[in-house]
């Protein structure tokens, strides 16, 4: 369950510590380590969105809890199905240059021989150094290589194999190749029925093209030869995926709520949320209490924080408080597009009031006189952060990019980052602080003056 950290309630894992709570119990040498409570006034728009690719049929629900850890309330999200690009599909180091890795193997030594590198662009399962039992290689396996955790998605696959048949016996014509895949490192092996025609003895270039119905974790081959009396040597210059899936399908999982939505709203209250896996049916405090507190397995289970609602954000000298409205036309930040069309919405304690115009002109030198060209004027504001936590930062920082093929709105104005940086600094210059200050210049998207001759 990809939750992102884009999202504007931030959550850990249920078994890992939170922000305030490791500021309260591992104070890392920093000056005055304090809480940080995210506020929200209570008619915010809020939205969250949870991600699932390998298994689209789940449901998650948001629970709610006050600061005695009693239930308030749960909800449960809207759940769109988005067709997105399947990046990185290929198999990493497949010339298997300077080593073997990362591909693994796994299999059984008493009947099957290991894989070696031998050099750039071979790698050899030597039968031959075990005796005529030898007939079959250990499986070669690979995960996908682009961190996504839940592996390989459906759709038609095909591989292409170079090498050497090098085996002995009467029939080491007869040496095949077959696909295998695996959620747990080939322990359990699932055959992807589907193996390559008999190889004849020397130069090998063959291709095995297969489906997978689901995701699987890896993907891997072995060889095998015929009867008893012959012996598998095998090598190996690549194993190339030519033909994979262009795009895969997953689920978007969107909360929806303001603190006065809720049957018994949030306003004046600290809030804690947690995000589980649902299993249907009537949810209660008591099922609740079961599928949070007792159940270890963290791998669908997370908590926020302590959030506060109020019906005005209280300011001072230093803060405003401002939204940061956001969304995409893409993918972007683990946020997928487009779901229910609605934004993101990120409350932060900020000052945007301090204003300018950004210029730039040309002109052209004559021999008498200088000539004024052109120029073209950016109407900014500056937007300014006084210690907040790091990740709070990041937060904005990504809200903040949405506006490249997107929309970035604060005070019913679009707004972009164009070139501007994000600048961050410690207070004082002193790394002790847990927090941190930023700041940058934003344009006004549809403000522009331009005057040529």
């Amino acid at each position: 369950m990809p939750i992102s950290k884009a999202n504007p309630i931030e959550f850990w894992s249920i078994n890992d510590k939170t922000y305030n709570e490791r500021m309260a119990e591992e104070s890392f040498g920093f000056v005055n380590p304090k809480p940080y409570i995210h506020q929200w006034q209570c008619d915010d728009p809020i939205k969250h969105q949870v991600s699932n690719i390998p298994d689209i049929s789940k449901d998650y629900v948001m629970i709610m809890k006050d600061r005695n850890g009693s239930m308030i309330d749960f909800i449960k999200p809207t759940k769109s199905l988005v067709s997105g690009s399947a990046v990185s599909l290929s198999f990493p180091n497949s010339t298997f240059i300077a080593t073997l890795a990362p591909w693994t193997q796994h299999g059984n030594g008493s009947f099957q021989e290991t894989w070696a590198w031998i050099s750039n662009g071979v790698i050899k399962s030597d039968g031959s150094l075990h005796g005529d039992n030898f007939r079959d290689s250990y499986y070669l396996k690979v995960l996908r290589p682009d961190g996504y955790s839940f592996g390989w998605p459906p759709g038609d696959y095909t591989i292409r194999f170079i090498g050497n048949n090098h085996s002995t016996g009467t029939q080491r014509d007869q040496l095949f190749c077959s696909m295998f895949a695996s959620d747990d490192g080939f322990v359990t092996l699932s055959p992807l029925l589907v193996s390559s025609a008999n190889q004849a003895f020397g130069a090998m270039d063959f291709s095995i093209s297969f489906t997978l119905a689901d995701y699987w974790l890896e993907l891997g081959f072995g060889f095998s030869i015929g009867a008893p009396g012959n012996v598998a040597i095998i090598e190996i210059n690549s194993a190339t995926l030519t033909t994979a899936p262009s795009s895969e399908t997953f689920a978007a999982y969107d909360f929806n709520f303001t603190g006065n939505d809720i049957s018994t709203p949030l306003c004046g209250q600290l809030v804690q949320f947690f995000i589980n896996e649902s299993n249907g049916g009537t949810l209660d405090e008591e099922t609740l209490d079961i599928t949070l507190d007792v159940i270890s397995d963290a791998d669908n289970k997370y908590k926020s924080d302590f959030h506060s609602f109020a019906k005005e954000v209280a300011v001072d000298n230093n803060n405003g408080s401002q939204l940061l409205y956001f969304k995409s036309q893409k993918n972007y930040a683990g946020l997928n597009y487009p779901t229910d069309e609605n934004y993101f919405a990120l409350r932060v304690p900020c000052k945007f009031f301090l204003e300018r115009i950004s210029e730039l002109s040309s002109s052209i030198d004559l021999t008498s006189e200088a000539i004024d060209t052109a120029t073209y004027q950016k109407f900014q504001k500056w937007l300014q952060f006084t210690n907040l936590p790091m990740y709070i930062l990041n937060k904005i920082q990504m809200a903040l990019k949405h506006s490249i093929k997107g929309s970035l709105v604060i005070d019913g104005v679009e707004w972009s980052s164009q070139q501007e940086a994000f600048n961050r600094n410690q207070p004082s210059g002193d790394i002790r602080f847990a927090e941190q200050s930023a700041d940058i210049w934003l344009t006004q998207k549809d403000n522009n003056l331009r005057n040529i001759i």
